[in-house]
């Protein structure tokens, strides 16, 4: 088992991709096969994606999908992401200009890679009329789920907002 080292960062360097794509490419050359696993869902914000195109050896991708942060948290906390015709919207957490536009819209809002100012965005979320609730870490050590926050809100790359439509 070789951990990569990916830093949590919106564009990791071409170095460190070039750096990492080597070694899977060593990897595959000298055992015959491999495995990119991550935590998550590899077709959803993943690294997998980042590093692909840099990984210039014969090998043939098999991609399995995994849990996303966003059905595993959902499921801790036993909310339903969407009923019926119900949209959802996925955004980062430091793009409250879009978060501003689909709040009039979407039924459902989650707010991914909360290292930015959930507390606000929470605020925001509930002075919109959603129904906030904020995870962390689900199903990981350091889980915290919150309904209804309401004060400042640690800052963790793991952790979302899940804020839903309240509907009188």
């Amino acid at each position: 088992m070789i951990f990569l080292g990916f830093p949590m960062v919106k564009e990791p360097s071409a170095e460190t991709l070039m750096a990492n794509a080597s070694v899977i490419c060593d990897g595959l050359r000298r055992y015959g096969s491999a495995a990119f696993v991550v935590l998550g869902d590899p077709s959803l914000y993943s690294t997998f994606y980042r590093v692909k195109p840099f990984i210039n050896c014969d090998y043939e991708p098999i991609i399995i999908p995994g849990v996303s942060s966003i059905t595993a948290c959902a499921a801790k906390a036993g909310i339903d992401l969407a009923i019926g015709g119900e949209s959802i919207v996925i955004l980062v957490g430091d793009d409250t200009e879009r978060l501003t536009r689909v709040m009039d819209f979407a039924d459902t809002i989650i707010v991914l890679k909360g290292s930015t100012d959930m507390g606000g965005i929470a605020a925001l979320l509930r002075d919109h009329g959603y129904s906030v609730t904020y995870a962390r870490r689900c199903y990981m050590d350091g889980e915290l789920i919150i309904r209804e926050p309401s004060d400042e809100l640690p800052r963790d790359y793991f952790s979302l907002i899940i804020a839903r439509r309240i509907y009188k």
